[in-house]
This record gives structure tokens, sequence and C-alpha cells, in this order.
């Protein structure tokens, strides 16, 4: 059985439209709002805009030699739309003691630990965790073995823009 000419014509004719439509798609101008938009006010989105302390984080018992004890904090930034992401900026940590049946958990200041400077990528690498999405830090102080404490971190953008939150650190049991 030999195709007829009809049947060409249909097969040209739909390889031709294909081309003409995907040639029209290819030529269409961009959305009307990236016309006024200044490019680098479209990645604020994507610029820290929450901090976040993991569950993950823990005191850990005290060494055999001293008394020190070691706090592994894991801290997230989250965009606009609440996705963990890596960005450079300083992290400040600071340890309070925590005030059990008061208006005001935040008792006095127990440990302000030096600035951690992740503004090159070096040392951002150094602290970032790529399978949890999120940095570590490890915090040395002398801290009371039935003591609760409240943490709080602080991000420090480029932008000076401070985010921060707090979190209840029990003693491990």
């Amino acid at each position: 059985m030999k195709p007829s000419k009809q049947f060409f014509f249909y097969i040209c004719f739909i390889i031709i439209g294909f081309f003409i439509g995907c040639k029209i798609l290819s030529e269409q101008p961009p959305p009307a709002e990236y016309d006024n938009a200044d490019p680098l006010s479209i990645y604020t989105s994507y610029a820290p805009q929450k901090i976040d302390i993991l569950p993950l984080t823990k005191i850990l018992s005290e060494t055999s030699n001293n008394k020190s004890s070691n706090i592994i904090v894991y801290v997230s930034l989250l965009d606009a739309f609440n996705s963990s992401i890596k960005s450079p900026g300083i992290f400040r940590f600071e340890l309070y003691e925590y005030v059990k049946r008061s208006p005001q958990p935040k008792g006095q200041r127990v440990k302000l630990c030096p600035d951690r400077d992740l503004l090159e990528p070096t040392e951002n690498n150094t602290h970032w965790r790529d399978y949890f999405r999120t940095y570590q830090f490890n915090i040395t102080c002398n801290i009371q073995k039935d003591q609760s404490y409240i943490l709080q971190a602080t991000f420090i953008t480029p932008e000076q823009k401070r985010l921060s939150d707090e979190m209840l650190l029990k003693p491990t049991e």
C-alpha cells in the first residue's frame, strides 16, 4: 500500500506548524513585571530573612580533664521561601541562664562568644554542613550540669540586617 500525496501534505503541514509555533513562543517578550525591575531587587527574595536554631543543638557532657563543656550548635538561614540557604555574614552566640517561672526567662549572660566572621568563602565552608543544609558551630564554656540555659544566635548580613533566634538548652541526662 502506497501512501498518498495527501498524507505527505498533512505530515509536512504538521512539521512546519510545529517549527513556526516554536519560533513564535521563543520570540515572546519577557513578562511586563520584569520591564522596570531592578536586576538586584530580584535576588533580595533569596537573601537570608530568618535564622533558626535547629533541635539538633545540644550540650555535650563535660570533658574529663576540665570542667568546660561543648555546645554543638546547628543554625539554619532561611530565605523568603523558607528554604535553607548559605550566605556570607557574621554569627554571634550568647548564652544566658534560664530563669524558671519568670516573665523574663532570660537571666544573666553567662557567655558572649567572639563573632564568627563567615564573609570569606573558605571560612564559610568550614562551618557549612551540606548534608543538613545548615551551619555547625562548637562553643566551649563553663556551665553547671543542672542548670538550663537560653542560647541566642544572631546573624548579621553584609547589609547590617540582624536576624536572631533563641533556644532553651536543658541539661543532658
